[in-house]
């Protein structure tokens, strides 16, 4: 049990967090704080006095104990950060002389820029305690060269508007995204409307991150003549994900590889995998061995900090940094505890990462592959290299997606059928680009430049034909909480009872699929009971 202990903390913690934040109103941030101090004090007298108040007698009591101070520690931490980011006025309002620093990197596309902003000043009003978010948007004329960075700091005059729930059912909710990135509001404005002040004002470390991030982007960007091939080269490789164009992304999206365009564990893996061989010869001794772990993390986080820190990117960084220091100690380590202890780092330090999409899916996919993988590898065995290899391919997608697609078809509305055969097709491919691109960027090996663009041509025109075929994807599928819960239950209980023949388990898990398919029949005939009303009847005739 001692090697789950990050297990059992991450599942309360997780939970308190959720009913804190979607329960509003029930809990409060003074009574948090009052229970967690009682309920820390209790576990501290505990610990201090254990024999002499005979605490072994109170098994059960001191589990509740635990498992409620990491529920209230959840509840504490999400009101806190809830509280520390809040709107200072909740209607839209027209402001003169507002002071925003850019707390992100700007988003260019062709006609505006796009940015996280930090409202710092509204005339003389400060507000020190109290801060905002806002998402600002700045038009500009087409060829403009206007260029804006992390930690500038603008004086801009526009009217601060609510950002709107949205209209239709099963759209996706930009309201419900934007606050759990503690962003309430937005404003738009023109070249025109705003003053740069000041510059370089936000977190050095970060602020040298993307000022050399942007450098390697522009290397990259002439060396690689095809505008696509280098935007898709400076994602994959950097993460900057600017000029992708909507076509890519769909293709990408449609095939079910889209997650090769986010800088993920994947490409931190394959970072380590070759750095382990490049570095093969410091294993013979032991403190060269020992040095070698320690390049290995440092040359991680240094990787880390120039992708922006992404929440997948940290996530495998902090379980690498674990399992290499576990090892080094001669410790047994468990793969699942390791997950949720870099859960848990990452949640203390923001806790609404637990509702961002990309969180969701980068742990969601992990978990499949350390619970599930295994037992389908062992499903088949092959002599030979090759077959061993394609099989070990497709029990890594096939783990990965089984825990990920019901989150994808409640957030996207569509399931890509041929993903285990696009998965397979993009796996040599993207990872000769990452080997590439390193040796590029990292080496100058500059003569390579021309065999990645190559490649990438070659594999964005193949997923481009996938996402034609008939049937490439299942789209306008609508669900509910109620129904992504049932069909997760579903999932698990199946899952179970298929690798251990649980007959009781196999049947519940059935039962939950015919609530599930229920919800949807009766929320089917609901809508077609609906009168059809017509918006705009000019518009459609001329239509």
């Amino acid at each position: 049990m001692a090697r789950l202990f990050f297990v059992r903390m991450a599942i309360p913690m997780l939970l308190g967090i959720y009913c804190a934040y979607r329960l509003d109103g029930l809990f409060t941030y003074t009574v948090a704080a009052y229970t967690f101090g009682l309920l820390l004090s209790l576990f501290v007298i505990g610990c201090l006095w254990y024999s002499r108040l005979s605490m072994h007698r109170f098994g059960a009591e001191r589990t509740l104990l635990v498992y409620s101070l990491y529920f209230y520690g959840g509840v504490w931490i999400c009101l806190f950060q809830k509280s520390t980011y809040t709107p200072v006025q909740s209607k839209d309002t027209m402001q003169s002389g507002v002071y925003v620093r850019l707390i992100d990197e700007p988003q260019y596309k062709a006609r505006f820029i796009r940015c996280k902003a930090l409202l710092i000043n509204s005339g003389a009003q400060v507000f020190p305690a109290k801060t905002e978010k806002i998402m600002l948007t700045v038009f500009r004329k087409p060829g403009a060269q206007l260029r804006l960075s992390y930690g500038d700091e603008l004086a801009i005059r526009a009217r601060l508007k609510k950002i709107n729930p949205p209209k239709n059912t099963g759209q996706f909710d930009v309201q419900y995204w934007m606050a759990t990135q503690h962003i309430y509001r937005q404003a738009s404005i023109g070249e025109k409307n705003f003053v740069r002040v000041a510059t370089h004002k936000g977190n050095p470390i970060i602020d040298y991150a993307l000022r050399l991030r942007k450098k390697q982007v522009d290397k990259l960007t002439t060396l690689i003549k095809d505008k696509e091939a280098a935007a898709v080269a400076v994602t994959l490789i950097l993460g900057y994900r600017s000029d992708l164009s909507a076509t890519t992304i769909s293709s990408y999206a449609r095939t079910g590889t889209i997650h090769a365009l986010s800088v993920s564990g994947m490409h931190v893996g394959l970072i380590y995998l070759l750095l382990d061989k490049m570095l093969i010869v410091m294993n013979y001794r032991k403190w060269a061995k020992r040095l070698k772990l320690v390049v290995i993390v440092l040359l991680i986080w240094a990787y880390a900090l120039l992708t922006g820190f992404s929440p997948a990117v940290l996530r495998s960084a902090i379980m690498i940094t674990v399992m290499i220091t576990a090892t080094a100690s001669r410790r047994i380590t468990s793969g699942l505890n390791i997950l949720a202890f870099s859960a848990c780092v990452l949640l203390v330090t923001d806790t609404f990462l637990m509702f961002d999409v990309g969180f969701q899916l980068s742990y969601l996919s992990v978990f499949g592959l350390l619970t599930i993988q295994p037992v389908i590898r062992k499903w088949f065995t092959f002599k030979n290299y090759l077959m061993r290899t394609i099989w070990d391919a497709i029990a890594l997608s096939l783990a990965a997606q089984l825990f990920t697609f019901p989150l994808a078809l409640y957030y996207f509305h569509q399931f890509p059928v041929y993903f285990l055969f696009s998965n397979l097709l993009i796996a040599i491919p993207v990872t000769l680009m990452m080997y590439l691109g390193i040796l590029v960027i990292a080496l100058r090996l500059e003569f390579l430049a021309p065999l990645l663009e190559g490649l990438i041509v070659l594999t964005n025109r193949m997923l481009l034909w996938m996402s034609t075929l008939p049937l490439a994807s299942i789209g306008n599928v609508s669900m509910t909480v109620f129904e992504l819960c049932s069909l997760y239950i579903a999932i698990i209980l199946l899952t179970v009872a298929f690798f251990n023949y649980k007959t009781k388990l196999l049947l519940t898990g059935l039962a939950f699929l015919l609530i599930l398919s229920s919800s949807r029949l009766i929320r089917t005939l609901e809508t077609r009971k609906k009168p059809y009303v017509l918006r705009n009847v000019k518009a459609i005739k001329d239509f």
